[in-house]
């Protein structure tokens, strides 16, 4: 999205990284956070945050909006994505499947957790819809600081 903006992101910006609480199961979110104190304590001129830590932020009063604003948004994308390994038990997966979709975000009990998400329902999973991902990360290092090809696959 920066290039597509006539952003080089190679040149013409310096990316801070804060990789917190990696190896839970993923950044619990920590990282976000860090990105807005940075806006604050003007460490940084701009950062990306998710939807929602957005929302909460902005209405917890943590954001000062005479300072810090919202420029763009990105294209919708499906988040909170639940993979396995192929030997997963297949019943296991059914079971938990089924139980995340009877979720009904009208009742308190599921209400709070599901509002920690952004979402007012679960969806079954699919494997499409991230090719705008799947652009945005060709070319990019890998973790282990190797770079992929704009055509490899990246499925």
């Amino acid at each position: 999205f920066l290039e597509e903006a006539g952003i080089d992101p190679e040149n013409d910006v310096e990316l801070i990284r804060f990789d917190l609480d990696v190896g839970k199961h993923g950044d619990t979110g920590t990282s976000e956070l860090e990105v807005l104190r940075a806006l604050r304590d003007d460490v940084a001129d701009a950062g990306a945050v998710g939807h929602v830590v957005w929302l909460q932020s902005l209405e917890k009063g943590m954001v000062n909006t005479s300072l810090v604003q919202s420029v763009w948004t990105s294209p919708p994308y499906d988040h909170c994505s639940f993979t396995v390994l192929d030997d997963f038990d297949p019943d296991l997966a059914r079971r938990w499947t089924e139980a995340l979709l009877r979720m009904d975000f009208n009742n308190p009990r599921w209400r709070r957790l599901m509002d920690l998400e952004g979402l007012t329902a679960w969806v079954p999973g699919r494997e499409d819809g991230y090719e705008s991902l799947r652009a945005a990360l060709g070319g990019r290092p890998d973790a282990d600081g190797s770079r992929r090809s704009r055509s490899e696959s990246l499925a």
